[in-house]
């Protein structure tokens, strides 16, 4: 999930746990652990951009990093606070439920995490988008209105629906996924593997990425479509990966980190590598994908250079996003 909404759940945890005995600086204890997770952004600052996208939502969201570096972050907290009012155990349920929230959050999205590292499999349910506002914001109400009446209920309540939430984020997912597989039942599409997503900033238009082996089905449901759903044909133009490309470090190192979902695409005598598993910057075929990179050749080997999005594009996404689901 975004960094916000970390920040706003870790100090919902330290409100709830740690407040009776040290008061606000629970939440900002909170905040700061809920965050640590994504301490792997700044390794990107010391590395190749491919070496970052491999690292992040790597071992810092590890199940077994959690445990090793518990009782540290917990002690420091102990020295700095030199209570003995909170008891080392409550600081060490407080600091391990935090960090495991944040990488249990980043299961549910896109990206997902190698959760039971040094186990190499990635967990990524797909079933609530990385910015999602009707998570955050029940969880940052109840913990102001638990602040402004001074009590701990208002805070479980905000949980709660912030959990509900998630919950019904996979129930719809499940759905989605059912009226999906009916469309290209019934549009006899023969497919080797789909997924489906939320849409942006909601769980009411869910997205689907079908393989075939030409290409890619994409789609789209609205809660409130009243048509059939329709797909868009993308040819994954693997052709146009030559014998040189294929042999590539990089390159494969790319195709795994996509999953292999991911097509080539050629503008103007360039090639870019499209990684399909997080949509695209609208609805319509000429969109570009969220995540494209230029592939550029430099001495013997090839470089993936991201492509830059500017706010046209947001606004424009934004426009069609809002249209669709209001449904079809």
């Amino acid at each position: 999930m975004d960094s916000l909404t970390h920040i706003v759940l870790g100090a919902a945890i330290g409100h709830q746990l740690l407040s009776n005995k040290i008061g606000k600086r629970a939440m900002f204890y909170g905040a700061i652990v809920g965050s640590l997770p994504d301490v792997d952004i700044l390794f990107g600052w010391f590395t190749d951009p491919i070496t970052a996208i491999e690292i992040h939502r790597g071992i810092t969201h590890a199940l077994v990093c959690f445990i090793f570096i518990t009782p540290i972050i917990s002690y420091l907290i102990k020295s700095l606070e030199k209570s003995k009012e909170i008891s080392f155990s409550i600081l060490n349920l407080f600091v391990f439920l935090t960090l495991v929230s944040h990488a249990l959050l980043d299961v549910l999205t896109t990206w997902g995490t190698v959760f039971f590292w040094p186990l190499p499999y990635k967990l990524a349910v797909q079933s609530v988008f990385v910015v999602d506002p009707l998570f955050t914001f029940p969880v940052l109400f109840g913990l102001l209105w638990s602040l402004f009446k001074k009590q701990l209920r208002p805070n479980i309540i905000g949980f709660s629906f912030g959990l509900a939430y998630l919950i019904c984020g996979l129930g719809l997912k499940q759905y989605s996924l059912h009226q999906f597989e009916t469309a290209l039942k019934n549009k006899s599409i023969k497919y080797e593997a789909i997924q489906n997503k939320p849409s942006p900033l909601n769980t009411i238009l869910w997205s689907a990425n079908v393989k075939t082996s030409a290409g890619f089905y994409i789609g789209y449901f609205s809660l409130f479509d009243k048509k059939p759903i329709s797909f868009q044909f993308f040819s994954h133009n693997h052709h146009l990966v030559n014998d040189d490309l294929k042999k590539d470090v990089n390159f494969n190192r790319m195709v795994n980190i996509s999953d292999d979902w991911y097509t080539i695409s050629k503008f103007n005598n360039q090639l870019y590598f499209n990684d399909l598993r997080f949509g695209m910057m609208g609805l319509d075929q000429k969109s570009d994908f969220v995540f494209s990179y230029k592939i550029v050749k430099k001495n013997n080997r090839y470089d993936f250079i991201e492509t830059k999005k500017n706010a046209i594009d947001g606004k424009l996404m934004l426009k069609q996003l809002i249209s669709r689901i209001y449904g079809n």
